[in-house]
């Protein structure tokens, strides 16, 4: 009986001892003695089927283990981005029960560079300590291969590692609540930079000190900066627009800078922004204001072409001459580039959107791609002739044909001024010098009109007709305060002889009620009454803002009937809206001559 029991326990072990596998354990580190390499993946297969018997990855001190059937060989695949794929055989032939088999795997680095970035606040001086910045989403997208390498959300720590592979062009992304989006281009040995940044401060160590022999890798460190997107900061990373003398025209170089205001807006979907044009001192204030808002709006339309902005997250302001950036005032002695300083374009913070969705960078480098590929299919379809070679006949005729015709519209335009000439010259002849009487039936606005200078406008009367039914022409004069190739309205200048009314104060802003006779063309009656929201739509003028409602017997709804209020989702303040415009630069004209004085903050607003 007890040889019996020896005899089924000395067999249930050996059962039990022929089921139990050995042990892989091994080492996984990177060449040159460079230290052990984590997060290698690690696949084992078995040679016999070529099966995968399983995958394994390595800790932070580059140690792996895995169990192994025995009596078998095992091909180990070793693999990375960062590195070149290595394999190796191990076998567990003749191996026991809970035998070990040791190994180790040495790594070369693929060529290409260990971008290693920390995220900070940025600092007014490099003394200043600044903390960093953590819970960021990250995000890096292969421009050549058009996939994402990287994706990280609400990442906890303040630095992160990104492998650069040679041939790439990588975009990488980050962007966190209350900050300002940062986005870096990295150029990793692309038409002949070996390593470029775009995006990024400097970068430590220096390139050409940390690239390794043939220049095949290296790992470079980058302090990366973010900006808090706080009211009224002014973005400063674009250079400033300017401008020639008298021009509000976009050249090349400010169209390349709103081109990436563009690409800013749309990495910073939350962000109103202001876009404030100035002149320089010289010529007519009011002049001047109305060419900066012109240079303003120029800016918003060319950054709302092709519709990809939405147009209410931009707004035009025209300074004029109110905010010089150096010394050069009225009267003051400097030279054309002082000058040329202050006719200017700024880009500053104004608000932020309430609802915004951030688009992955993913699908926003797609539709980039996308306009790209548009624009060459446009590009292919341009006729390019090499220099002194003929234009084909076909296109020559048609160019001939064009040529005559602008002959002939410039005939036609000659014609048509000479007529403009001789109305001018009649009604200069029959010029009535129209009495200012403050018992006169006259409206208010026509009397001031007829004070203005004859060098500004031309009030022609038709003497037939009686003081109710007058015949008003103002014949506009072209204003050459800066330059000829300015077209401008020109300025309406109230009386000082007219009596006052009322002055209010609003917010500290002097309301003339007096002054506010001058008509303003207000929405139809007929479609307020079909729909009370008729009013939101087109070009308004926002004359004052308020922290408080205005009192409903304040004076400026007797002279207003058609004032509407609005709360700014912004400023929190009342908004005193009036007007019916065609245009922007139709409303911003009545701005500059008829509200300048007694409203010095109106503005446009559109629907």
């Amino acid at each position: 009986m007890k040889k019996t029991l020896l005899f089924l326990t000395l067999f249930l072990c050996n059962i039990y001892a022929f089921g139990q596998p050995a042990s892989l354990e091994g080492y996984v580190f990177e060449s040159g003695n460079r230290g052990f390499l984590k997060n290698i993946e690690i696949s084992i297969i078995q040679s016999s089927n070529d099966s995968l018997i399983g995958k394994v990855l390595s800790n932070g001190e580059g140690y792996f283990t895995h169990p192994l059937p025995l009596g078998e060989k095992f091909l180990l695949e070793a693999k990375h981005d960062y590195f070149h794929t290595r394999q190796i055989q191990v076998h567990t032939l003749g191996s026991v029960a809970n035998d070990k088999v040791f190994t180790k795997l040495e790594l070369n680095r693929a060529p290409g560079y260990l971008f290693d970035i920390t995220i900070a606040e940025v600092r007014d001086n490099e003394d200043q300590v600044v903390d960093a910045v953590k819970s960021t989403n990250i995000e890096v997208y292969n421009n050549t291969q058009m996939e994402m390498v990287l994706h990280l959300v609400d990442y906890l720590e303040p630095d992160f590692k990104v492998h650069l592979k040679k041939g790439n062009h990588y975009t990488i992304m980050i962007r966190k609540d209350g900050f300002i989006t940062k986005r870096m281009e990295a150029f990793v040995d692309v038409k002949g930079c070996i390593l470029c940044f775009e995006g990024v401060g400097d970068v430590k160590p220096g390139v050409t000190d940390n690239l390794t022999e043939q220049n095949s890798f290296g790992t470079l460190l980058a302090n990366v900066e973010l900006e808090r997107a706080e009211m009224g900061k002014e973005i400063s990373f674009l250079n400033k627009i300017y401008y020639e003398r008298g021009s509000a025209k976009l050249s090349e170089q400010a169209k390349t800078e709103l081109e990436k205001l563009k690409l800013f807006l749309s990495d910073n979907p939350n962000l109103i922004i202001e876009l404030g044009s100035h002149t320089d001192s010289r010529g007519d204030i009011e002049k001047n204001r109305e060419l900066s808002f012109k240079r303003a709006q120029g800016a918003v339309d060319f950054i709302l072409e092709g519709g990809d902005i939405d147009g209410s997250r931009l707004i035009a302001r025209g300074y004029g001459p109110s905010k010089l950036a150096n010394d050069c005032g009225p009267g003051v002695e400097c030279t054309e580039e002082e000058h040329a300083v202050n006719r200017r374009t700024e880009l500053k913070i104004l608000g932020y959107v309430k609802d915004y969705v951030n688009r992955s960078l993913a699908s926003m480098k797609q539709e980039e791609f996308m306009d790209e590929l548009l624009a060459e299919i446009q590009a292919e379809g341009q006729i390019k002739v090499p220099e002194n070679e003929e234009l084909p006949s076909d296109i020559r005729e048609n160019e001939e044909m064009v040529e005559e015709i602008n002959s002939e519209f410039e005939v036609k335009s000659d014609e048509v001024l000479d007529a403009v000439s001789d109305v001018v010259s009649e009604i200069e002849e029959e010029l009535v010098t129209i009495p200012l009487d403050t018992d006169s039936d006259m409206p208010r606005d026509i009397q001031a009109s007829a004070n203005d200078p004859i060098e500004e406008s031309i009030i022609a009367i038709d003497k037939s007709e009686t003081s109710e039914n007058i015949v008003l022409e103002e014949v506009e004069k072209v204003n050459d305060t800066e330059f000829a190739n300015e077209v401008t309205e020109p300025s309406s200048q109230e009386s000082d002889d007219i009596p006052m009314e009322i002055t209010t104060k609003v917010d500290d802003v002097t309301l003339d009620e007096g002054a506010l006779a001058k008509g303003m063309p207000s929405t139809n009656q007929q479609e307020l009454e079909d729909d009370p929201t008729a009013w939101m739509r087109g070009h308004k003028i926002v004359l004052v803002e308020s922290k408080t409602e205005l009192p409903g017997n304040h004076g400026i709804f007797r002279k207003y009937e058609d004032i509407h209020v609005l709360q700014s989702p912004v400023s929190k303040k009342y908004m005193y809206i009036a007007g019916e415009f065609k245009s922007q630069e139709e409303a911003q004209t009545y701005v500059n001559e008829n509200l300048k004085d007694m409203f010095p903050e109106a503005y446009v607003i559109s629907f």
